[in-house]
């Protein structure tokens, strides 16, 4: 359509260069076919412009087309996207629930732990050997205390 279009448009132009140049012998030769060839030439540039004007429409949709075109395929990855992220948020919720899952069970173990007479009898060795260790602490002061009283003597 453009190469048309332009060899059309050069056509044109040449022939009005031509008739131009022999207008005046056109006038005199054929004056009867000068207002003739004048209307056709007429039609033919009026059927250029509007071949040109859909040259240009023709343009401006296959520009308009491609635009469309990349939006479809834009709204088509956000679809992909919304989809794969729906998707990432399901496994999210999953996960979450095990490790919820996962900290309840340990708080039951830890409460069944401390329910247990081995821990209690844990807490008690532990207080005994607390005890016991203050009272190394009180017998290594009174060792000292009793050192450097003698050592004053």
């Amino acid at each position: 359509m453009k190469n048309f279009n332009a060899i059309a448009g050069r056509m044109l132009k040449k022939i009005g260069d031509s008739l131009g140049r022999q207008s005046s012998v056109i006038h005199i030769f054929a004056k009867k076919y000068a207002g003739k060839l004048k209307d056709d030439l007429k039609v033919m540039t009026d059927g250029n412009d509007e071949t040109t004007t859909i040259i240009t429409n023709y343009s401006e949709l296959e520009t308009k087309i491609e635009q469309i075109l990349n939006t479809m395929t834009k709204i088509e990855q956000s679809k992909k996207s919304i989809i794969d992220l729906g998707e990432q948020e399901k496994l999210t919720m999953k996960t979450i629930d095990d490790l919820i899952a996962t900290i309840d069970s340990d708080e039951k173990e830890i409460e069944n732990i401390k329910n247990s007479s081995e821990y209690i009898e844990f807490l008690q060795t532990n207080e005994k050997l607390d005890s016991l260790s203050s009272g190394k602490i009180k017998l290594g002061m009174r060792s000292n205390y009793s050192l450097l009283r003698f050592q004053d003597r």
